[in-house]
């Protein structure tokens, strides 16, 4: 009788644990299923700010309010850095407006925050591979000091901004004349550099040469005019003169050309509103050897 108790009594402590752990059980899952309930309820508070935050970017864009616009863009990014439809949804739009410089600060945060880098890389090199090249010309005198500039200004969406530049080679040697191009990039704005460097000899030797030249070229009968050829800074100079300050930027490579009129630089004027609307602006511009200015 008494060994049936205990046994009684076994069974009963057997399960009253199993009742005890079921419960616990029970209450482990029921935590779960609220915490996981949470998250998704999280999940979708955040979707909905973050679909706000670019409607209200994609109306002030429409309204060309591109400060507003960029506010409510960043904050759709602030709310869940590492969603890439997000990023993507922001650079399209941007790109679709023409705001070719907007979009690609947008894939430089999401690289900078290392959200899908080597797809992100891809498409920062698409939007670069949409600038022009930015031309720099620059002329000296054989042995003149000079250092390849630090920076250049550059306009970004219709504003100018200075960009620092990054040059592939900056060691510059001016000990012979010639021309010479140094390559480099301005990482913050994905833009391309060239620098032109006409280096001429010194006016002293041009000076020698020309009076020998004088006297090898004097006759009993005449004396042959010479023609010069004005520098790429006066034909500059008069390009910038034929069109509006401010709303054209224009360069070239400072390389000499020649057709039946007679020798000529040429040089690449762009509407920089044209260009902002995703257009190419582009004009050509002849400027000949005795100043005479010729658009085609």
């Amino acid at each position: 009788m008494v060994e049936r108790k205990c046994v009684i009594k076994g069974i009963s402590l057997v399960l009253s644990i199993f009742a005890v752990i079921n419960f616990m059980a029970c209450k482990t899952k029921d935590k779960e299923n609220i915490l996981l309930k949470d998250v998704k309820e999280q999940a979708k508070v955040e979707e909905q700010e973050i679909r706000t935050a670019i409607d209200n970017g994609n109306k002030y864009l429409e309204e060309e309010d591109y400060e507003k616009a960029k506010k409510w863009y960043d904050k759709a990014i602030s709310i869940s850095k590492n969603s890439i439809d997000t990023y993507i949804k922001i650079k399209d739009k941007y790109l679709e407006k023409g705001r070719k410089d907007d979009a690609y600060r947008i894939v430089r945060l999401a690289i900078d925050n290392n959200v899908d880098v080597e797809n992100m890389k891809k498409e920062l090199k698409k939007i670069e591979d949409t600038f022009d090249t930015i031309v720099i010309n620059k002329s000296i005198y054989v042995g003149e000091n000079y250092q390849l500039p630090s920076e250049t200004i550059l306009n970004i969406d219709g504003s100018d901004v200075n960009g620092k530049i990054t040059w592939d080679n900056n060691k510059v040697r001016t000990n012979k004349s010639g021309t010479f191009r140094y390559t480099g990039n301005i990482p913050q704005y994905g833009r391309s550099v060239q620098l032109v460097l006409s280096i001429k000899e010194s006016s002293k030797k041009i000076d020698t040469e020309e009076n020998k030249n004088d006297i090898n070229s004097k006759s009993d009968s005449d004396v042959e005019e010479k023609k010069t050829m004005i520098t790429v800074e006066e034909a500059e100079a008069l390009v910038r003169n034929e069109f509006e300050e401010g709303k054209y930027s224009c360069g070239n490579t400072g390389e000499i050309f020649s057709d039946e009129k007679g020798k000529y630089y040429l040089f690449q004027v762009i509407d920089i509103e044209l260009r902002c609307q995703g257009y190419t602006g582009t004009n050509w511009v002849k400027v000949y050897e005795d100043g005479t200015v010729v658009s085609g």
